[in-house]
Order: structure tokens, then C-alpha cells, then sequence
């Protein structure tokens, strides 16, 4: 084997590292965040803050955050994933983009669309603790959105191990085929 022939070589597994090591970082970082939020944040700021309005106004500021992070995370996944999948031609190498399009667009909706439209209804409610009979509709109105969203996650969370396992699986694919 050439020198030359050598270089490619390693330029090819350095590009696949950093490839795998994007998509897994991508994955990692929104899995565990969703994760984390959901049974770290969410859930013991509702049940150790004196009132629900206060939560629910730190859980709103946190949302915020993690929609940052998750637009990160899916920036990084989109790199690796490009980078891991580019050279095969195989319609399942063309799978993760369906589900990273398809989970951007899950976020694209509970973060830009039901997140905006529950702060409205948020501000215009009186109090959660105490509610009001002319607050009866935005506060139903706000809790059937808050279901949307929190499925709209869950969705999410699913598509994300989803691709998880299907890169780990084209991943052993390609490397068994090469073995082979």
C-alpha cells in the first residue's frame, strides 16, 4: 500500500469518527436532555415549589433553554449523519435524514408554534393556584396544548432511540460487510 494510499485511508476513518462522534454527541446531548428535563426539572420544580405559578413560569424559562439545546444538538446530528452516511447509496442510509427531518419538524411545532400560544394563554390566566370562572376556558385551552406538547416530545424522544439504533445498526451492517 502506498503512502498516498495510507493517508486516504486514515482521512476516510477520521471523517467517520467524526462523524459517529457527532451523531452520537447530537443524540446523546437531546435524549438526555429531554430526559433530564422531564424527570429532573419538570417534575420536582412542580412538586417543591410552593406554587404552581412560580413553576410554571421557571419551567417556561428552562423550555426555553432546552429548545436552544435541542436546535443544537439536531445542528450537530445533522454533521454526522452527513458525514457517516454520505458515501452509501442505500435507501436505508437515507433513513436517519427522514427521522431528523421529521424530529425538527416534532420541535419546529412545540417550540415555535404550542409554546408561543401557551405563554399567551399563561399571561392571560389570573393564577393556576387559585383559578378564576372567567380563566376556566384559556386554562383549558393551555392544559390540552400542554398534552400536545409533552406527546409532541415524547414523539420526539421515540424518533431520536429510533435513529439511535438505526445508525448503531448501518454501522455494524457496514463494518460486518467490510469483515466479510
Amino acid at each position: 500500500m502506498s503512502f498516498i494510499e495510507v493517508l486516504i485511508r486514515l482521512r476516510e476513518r477520521v471523517e467517520l469518527f467524526i462523524g459517529l462522534l457527532c451523531t452520537y454527541m447530537g443524540l446523546g446531548v437531546w435524549i438526555g436532555a429531554i430526559v433530564f428535563f422531564g424527570i429532573g426539572v419538570a417534575a420536582p420544580t412542580f412538586r417543591f415549589l410552593p406554587s404552581k405559578d412560580l413553576a410554571g413560569m421557571l419551567n417556561g424559562i428552562m423550555l426555553q433553554y432546552l429548545n436552544s439545546i435541542e436546535y443544537g444538538a439536531w445542528i450537530i446530528l445533522m454533521i454526522g449523519i452527513t458525514m457517516v452516511n454520505r458515501k452509501v447509496r442505500a435507501w436505508y442510509a437515507r433513513v436517519p435524514f427522514v427521522l431528523a427531518a421529521s424530529v425538527l419538524c416534532c420541535t419546529l411545532w412545540y417550540a415555535q408554534v404550542i409554546s408561543p400560544r401557551m405563554h399567551t394563554l399563561k399571561s392571560s390566566i389570573t393564577s393556576f393556584d387559585t383559578p378564576q370562572a372567567q380563566d376556566a376556558q384559556s386554562i383549558a385551552e393551555f392544559r390540552g396544548l400542554h398534552i400536545l406538547y409533552s406527546r409532541l416530545v415524547g414523539v420526539n424522544l421515540g424518533l431520536l432511540v429510533v435513529l439511535f439504533v438505526w445508525q448503531t445498526g448501518l454501522l455494524v451492517a457496514t463494518k460486518t460487510e467490510k469483515d466479510s
